[in-house]
């Protein structure tokens, strides 16, 4: 399997509103914005060229960064030619 770019990386966030100021601020372009009233949750789709970013806010994000809620990086996902 070969590594062909980074697709996307998801990060929790405590607080949606700084991170959000900080990443459209830059080079980043909003792809979809949304709010999961199931989750209370807002969720942040950015791009920079072939790269996304990822942000979601639960209400209560953990700050153990062992807990898949936790907050930090969630997940790095990468684009790959073939499996």
């Amino acid at each position: 399997m070969k590594t062909s770019s980074i697709h996307h990386v998801a990060i929790i966030c405590s607080d949606y509103q700084k991170p959000k100021h900080f990443y459209t601020k830059l080079v980043f372009q909003t792809i979809n914005q949304t709010f999961r009233s199931v989750r209370n949750s807002h969720k942040l789709d950015l791009k920079v060229g072939n790269t996304q970013v990822k942000l979601s806010s639960p209400t209560d994000p953990q700050q153990r960064f062992s807990n898949p809620e936790a907050c930090r990086l969630r997940h790095l996902a990468f684009g790959v030619e073939d499996i």
